[in-house]
């Protein structure tokens, strides 16, 4: 979150701050820096974390062929490959995952016309916060193979309910109070 404020407040600089703030956050365990905050800024859950305000940035990137998206999803795949339990996580997947990502994206852009697709995205961020919550609801019913279907349906279904009885609420109730301050605020501007 730090990442993404620094980000919001560099105003055209975004992309390249928070580029440079992820490739420095590890050199503070490197410098001696110890404690709690540089182990969590180096952690690679944060730091890909960041990968995804990026990749968020790399979508508005003007397009170019199919083709060359799909040949960037084969090298992420192909790095993913290379790399799996070579190095730091964030470099050996998470740099390769945010290029097959972004490469898709592109390379599927119109393709993806699709309600259900969108109510996914929409819902990505309670999807995530509350799929760990969900699969310890099924903890009991093991870990077999076969139960992974269960456990992702589970946890999407459970994150698309946060996102429609509780995030959107908020949002809309939010950016109500918002508007009224700002009404507020404009109203005694003009009164003095």
């Amino acid at each position: 979150y730090t990442i993404f404020a620094i980000g919001m407040l560099s105003g055209r600089f975004k992309l390249p701050t928070i580029a440079i703030g992820l490739l420095a956050l590890p050199l503070l365990t490197t410098l001696g820096l110890k404690g709690d905050p540089a182990v969590f800024y180096s952690n690679n859950i944060v730091l890909e974390f960041g990968l995804g305000i990026i990749l968020f940035h790399l979508a508005r990137f003007p397009d170019c062929s199919r083709a060359a998206y799909l040949g960037l999803a084969g090298l992420g795949f192909a790095m993913l490959y290379a790399g799996w339990g070579s190095g730091p996580r964030v470099l050996v997947s998470g740099v390769p995952a945010l290029l097959i990502v972004w490469s898709s994206l592109k390379a599927c852009k119109g393709w993806l016309q699709s309600k259900t697709l969108t109510l996914l995205g929409d819902a990505s961020y309670s999807i995530y916060l509350v799929h760990w919550t969900s699969f310890g609801l099924l903890k009991n019913l093991g870990h077999a193979p076969i139960l992974i279907p269960v456990y992702i349906l589970t946890g999407i279904s459970a994150g698309i309910v946060v996102h429609l009885l509780i995030e959107k609420p908020l949002t809309r109730a939010i950016a109500r109070f918002s508007r009224s301050v700002s009404t507020m605020k404009k109203m005694h501007a003009e009164a003095l």
